[in-house]
């Protein structure tokens, strides 16, 4: 850690392993990182004012690029396959949000998208089908595009997941074709933040 002002350099970590990849929580007491210091890439988190640092991943398997969301509450990482998960910054409730192929590289969550859209099984009309969901960050309004949805929805919560409308007509093309293909466009404007945008394409069948 560099002080600005004075150039002056404190060392955070002192251990033989790797430590790398390190970003700033954004209330500036923490930092998360990922090492090598128990056998894969993991997850840790350093407590910036104790020096105290704690693994927050399973060990199972090599993990990188950890960030935290924009409101402190979750931390986005990417595995050794590419694909992405969100935890929450406890290490607890580990969600897979995009399954990779070693293409997916995380970007900048906190300034870019504090949202994502992800796939859940739903009742619809007599129907249970595959659709999409909205995993928000933050108050603020959501607004929802595409050829079977419109609508804007203002989100109260610190976070939360909002299922995305979907027009009665999908329901007829669902039960005459047994499938259906739309893009979802979502955008995000949360309170105090900057807006993010994320576009998904989703093919909804009956489910069990």
């Amino acid at each position: 850690m560099v002080n600005v002002a004075t150039g002056a350099e404190t060392r955070l970590t002192d251990h033989p392993a790797n430590d790398l990849n390190a970003f700033w929580s954004p209330d500036g007491t923490k930092i998360v990182f990922q090492s090598d210091r128990d056998g894969f890439w993991q997850i840790y988190e350093l407590n910036v004012a104790t020096l105290e640092v704690w693994r927050l991943s399973d060990g199972l398997g090599d993990d990188h690029e950890p960030q935290y969301s924009h409101d402190g509450t979750k931390i986005a990482f990417s595995t050794a396959n590419g694909s992405v998960w969100v935890m929450n910054v406890d290490g607890s409730n580990k969600k897979k949000v995009a399954t990779g192929n070693g293409s997916y590289s995380l970007g900048d969550w906190q300034r870019k998208a504090p949202l994502v859209l992800r796939k859940a099984v739903h009742a619809f009309g007599p129907l249970r089908i595959v659709k999409p969901e909205a995993e928000v960050f933050g108050p603020g309004r959501l607004r929802l595009s595409g050829k079977f949805v419109k609508a804007t929805i203002r989100v109260l919560k610190s976070s939360g997941t909002v299922t995305v409308p979907l027009k009665r007509s999908l329901k007829k093309v669902i039960a005459r074709k047994g499938v259906a293909r739309l893009t979802v466009r979502a955008r995000f404007e949360p309170v105090g933040g900057l807006p993010g945008t994320v576009k998904r394409r989703f093919t909804l069948r009956p489910g069990s």
